[in-house]
């Protein structure tokens, strides 16, 4: 990893991760697509955690060569390749390993996936700079920077198509960040020759020890502090109190002072695009699939079969939630939801046979495989 290989890289870096990005959420923002819809929520949450927390194949212990040729990567790669586009990860699965730096560490990789996951915002405020300016210019208009914002707005850009973008943006960004944050958490433990812990590392940075004096400021610190975020906005999206948002904004000086008095509303209004689809009495389910993609990638760190044991419980929650209380207005929905649920639930359960039934005889081993691959791409039929 010589200084010219690693400014080649850097480059390379950039037109793979970030131009394909930036590039995705401009079609957003042109077409004004909306990513938070109903028919929508399951297939992308699916996405999302079959290419991430949910392991197929045990973690490619299974002996897939037995059914495809070039084994655990093409049947891996197959999925996760259309699947990984809504976590953002475009090209992660076929780009070939490339060093950046010779002294970049762990967080320091860890830091590029923020930046990486938090890099559409440049597009969102670009919008809104723009938008801020077209009305500031109107009283120049014809002036060569009017004409400039109006051809730059002219694709049906408006306020509306800023708060659409940015919902998108929490769409497909929350999990990425999910996922960064629990790899700042993630520890394994080192054994001795009698199966005792000696001792316990941080998992993607080996050589550093959880006993280490720096290890909470360095790690824990910063993932305490994005979980808090993680946590407040599947909170919000919970329940937010639109009404006492603007009771304050009216009532309270100190608060109408910093905020405007169509704060509540113009918040309230941004959280209908993720919980209008749903039942006015049941638009708290909109905020149950951020949750569910924080506890999933928290059980993710997990030991394997902890990990899918917790997995299974809120697979099964999930499905029996969407079958007692039908939360969409639609009930097209409710049964496509439930279904998903129940998908993830099955393909749960193969995964943790596979990972409990490796044996000589590895007949029932492959037919897992096979229902589970089949099951894997159910759901990207119903989205074609």
């Amino acid at each position: 990893c010589d200084s010219l290989s690693s400014k080649v890289n850097w480059i390379y870096y950039f037109l793979a991760v970030y131009v394909p990005r930036l590039a995705v959420f401009l079609v957003i923002v042109v077409f004004n697509i909306r990513l938070s819809t109903g028919p929508l929520n399951s297939f992308i949450l699916f996405a999302q955690v079959i290419s991430t927390t949910v392991d197929i194949g045990e973690q490619g212990q299974a002996p897939l060569n037995t059914l495809y040729r070039s084994g655990t990567s093409a049947f891996q790669q197959s999925f996760r390749i259309p699947y990984n586009f809504f976590n953002l990860n475009i090209f992660g699965n076929l780009l070939a390993p490339f060093c950046l730096h010779e002294s970049l560490e762990t967080l320091g990789a860890i830091a590029l996936h923020y930046v990486d996951a938090l890099s559409p915002l440049l597009i969102i405020l670009g919008m809104a700079i723009l938008l801020r300016c077209r009305k500031c210019l109107r009283k120049e208009a014809g002036s060569p920077a009017h004409r400039g914002c109006s051809i730059c707005c002219k694709y049906r850009m408006s306020s509306a198509s800023v708060a659409e973008a940015f919902a998108a943006f929490i769409v497909l960004t929350y999990n990425r960040l999910c996922e960064t944050t629990t790899r700042l958490l993630a520890i394994t433990p080192l054994y001795d020759s009698n199966v005792q812990t000696m001792e316990v590392r941080v998992y993607f940075q080996g050589t550093y020890s959880t006993s280490d004096p720096g290890y909470s400021l360095r790690y824990k610190l910063p993932a305490y502090l994005m979980m808090t975020v993680l946590v407040v906005l599947s909170i919000a999206l919970l329940h937010y109190p639109a009404k006492m948002a603007e009771w304050l904004v009216s009532k309270v000086s100190c608060v109408r002072n910093v905020f405007p008095t169509s704060t509540g509303r113009v918040i309230a209004e941004f959280l209908d695009i993720f919980q209008g689809c749903f039942k006015d009495n049941r638009r708290w389910f909109a905020g149950l699939y951020f949750v569910l993609r924080l506890v999933l990638l928290l059980a993710y760190i997990q030991p394997l079969l902890r990990q899918l044991l917790i997995q299974q419980i809120l697979f099964v929650v999930f499905t029996f939630l969407f079958t007692v209380f039908k939360p969409y207005k639609d009930r097209r929905l409710n049964y496509l939801d439930m279904f998903m649920f129940a998908n993830l639930a099955f393909i749960n359960i193969l995964t943790w046979y596979t990972a409990n039934g490796i044996q000589p005889d590895i007949t029932p081993i492959v037919a897992c495989i096979i229902v589970e691959s089949i099951l894997v791409y159910l759901p990207m039929v119903y989205f074609v």
